[in-house]
């Protein structure tokens, strides 16, 4: 991983962060400087483990009403909470959605690296997010270099529809887990701080035992709550639903215009083609329009460099009209009395 890595110093403007707690800035500069984010802006924690982290700082410790790894576990519910780092807390995976617009990688050998970076990710939907959102990102700076060296799986997650965003009934399960988290830690500290009860039998329990006494109606474990929830259907790819002859639609006419496409139509009516002669099918077919019209661009300039060079070639060197004859030598020189060649 990187030792150096970009901050904005325009980052005190941002109306988000000016909005952050004192903790929360602290916590937000913490995930920013970790040696383990990945350059895509991934890296697979806990906030329990960040926050356990700062619990031997004494110094960090003084002037708080709570031991500092509890503030600063809120601290990162509150950066979740306005959309600056997503988390999935069954994954331990936070992810930093806005990291490569400011982190944007040097050159294509840097983008082509990126195949290591899915060995230090978990399996989950977050990181299918996160790979479709860097790829749509190098997608939006036209660079087409960049995107020819994209590794194969991140331009898989594009393709199956994650460019687009979290599907809503997943942020809502995230959310909503985190939720449950958040309402359960605020909950044991509400315990501890109240008086053990003074009903008989209880006096001589532990603390521990007092924490989770209450009665089983009350609260629903995350691990009943997970089991509960259908699982999500990855969406399955579809035949093409376009016929030869077809008219383009509008919004692929914006995808084109986006690229420069000369003839819009005919690169469409090519996909359709592609489609229909190989029994290719996609999951999202404006994406794959999409792909269809970077490779055209490609095409074009490479052919317009070809041109250019073979125009540009050196020119033919300066003969004389005549040649170069005995009678040219003869004017450009000087000879004395005898005959002989003045040097």
């Amino acid at each position: 991983m990187a030792i150096y890595r970009k901050i904005d110093c325009r980052i005190s403007n941002d109306k988000k962060f000016r909005e952050l707690s004192v903790e929360g800035k602290l916590a937000w500069y913490t995930i920013l400087s970790r040696r383990d984010l990945a350059p895509i802006g991934a890296f697979k924690a806990s906030f329990e483990s960040l926050a356990i982290e700062q619990r031997g700082n004494e110094y960090l410790n003084k002037g708080f009403d709570k031991a500092f790894g509890e503030a600063f576990l809120e601290a990162l519910y509150e950066l979740s909470s306005k959309g600056l780092i997503k988390y999935d807390p069954e994954a331990f995976l936070i992810y930093v959605p806005n990291f490569l617009r400011f982190n944007f990688p040097e050159n294509p050998n840097v983008v082509k690296s990126w195949n290591s970076v899915l060995d230090s990710l978990p399996e989950c939907e977050l990181t299918n997010y996160a790979l479709a959102k860097s790829t749509e990102i190098i997608l939006n700076s036209q660079k087409d270099s960049f995107f020819k060296a994209l590794p194969k799986e991140f331009v898989e997650a594009f393709e199956k529809g994650y460019g687009k965003g979290f599907p809503e009934d997943l942020w809502k399960g995230l959310a909503k887990q985190e939720q449950e988290q958040e309402q359960e830690h605020i909950r044991k500290e509400n315990i501890k701080e109240k008086n053990p009860p003074t009903t008989s039998g209880l006096e001589n329990q532990s603390e521990d035992e007092l924490l989770f006494s209450e009665p089983e109606s009350q609260t629903v474990s995350k691990t009943e709550t997970v089991e509960k929830k259908a699982k999500r259907k990855s969406k399955a790819k579809q035949p093409c639903p376009f016929n030869d002859g077809d008219a383009i639609p509008e919004d692929f006419v914006k995808v084109a215009e986006q690229y420069h496409i000369a003839n819009p139509q005919q690169l469409f009516q090519k996909m359709i083609s592609y489609c229909k002669s190989n029994g290719k099918e996609y999951v999202d077919y404006k994406a794959a329009f999409r792909t269809f019209c970077i490779q055209d661009q490609e095409r074009s300039r490479g052919k317009q460099n070809s041109g250019t060079n073979s125009n540009n070639s050196a020119p033919m060197p300066y003969e004389p009209p005549g040649g170069f004859t005995e009678d040219y030598y003869r004017k450009g020189c000087k000879f004395d009395d005898k005959g002989n060649i003045l040097l």
